[in-house]
């Protein structure tokens, strides 16, 4: 229990946290902005609070482009690490749409590279690109998409194991009185 540490919102008044502490057995407070490499705190403003993953992916792109990579050096970087960096983050929280096409148009960059500056021509359409292999396409993972596909997994969880921990905790925070269908979170 000395290991463990415990988080709380804003909002949270002293009294309730110090009662809190005494029922778990839990006295320490976490006052880092990360945890497991996640902010603790997202807040409304959701473009400033995941630019660490634009940053991110930005900078293994960056290191990568001064290099001279064959297509398929390029496509095992992008699928195996660029589109694995923001995986842990879309798992919990909806990216907004923005962000998600900037690092798809990173992405976009990096394959087909530049020459003196200037951007090469793309001689096929991203969409294209995100297909399957057996479709035709690359296989390269559309960011929204997937970011929707890992949130529906978390739901699907939610309603096949009612009685775990994690769903009843959220059923308690977001949807005490309602289904997990009648709530608007």
């Amino acid at each position: 229990m000395d290991k463990s540490s415990i988080h709380f919102a804003k909002g949270c008044g002293q009294g309730v946290r110090e009662e809190i502490m005494d029922i778990l057995d839990v006295h320490n407070m976490a006052l880092s902005e990360k945890y497991l490499g996640m902010l603790t705190d997202v807040g409304v403003s959701t473009n400033g609070a995941f630019k660490y993953l634009k940053d991110g992916v930005w900078k293994k792109i960056q290191g990568w482009m001064e290099q001279t990579l064959s297509t398929g050096g390029k496509e095992v970087l992008i699928k195996s690490v660029a589109q694995a960096v923001p995986t842990y983050s879309m798992a919990c929280f909806r990216l907004p749409r923005g962000l998600c096409q900037h690092i798809d148009g990173l992405l976009r960059k990096f394959w087909w590279g530049s020459k003196e500056g200037k951007r090469k021509t793309c001689w096929v359409a991203w969409e294209e690109m995100t297909k399957p292999k057996y479709l035709g396409g690359i296989g390269f993972r559309e960011t929204e998409l997937f970011n929707l596909a890992l949130l529906t997994r978390q739901a699907w969880r939610l309603l096949t194991e009612p009685d775990s921990l994690s769903a009843r905790v959220l059923k308690a925070v977001y949807f005490p009185e309602r289904g997990f269908f009648g709530s608007r979170t």
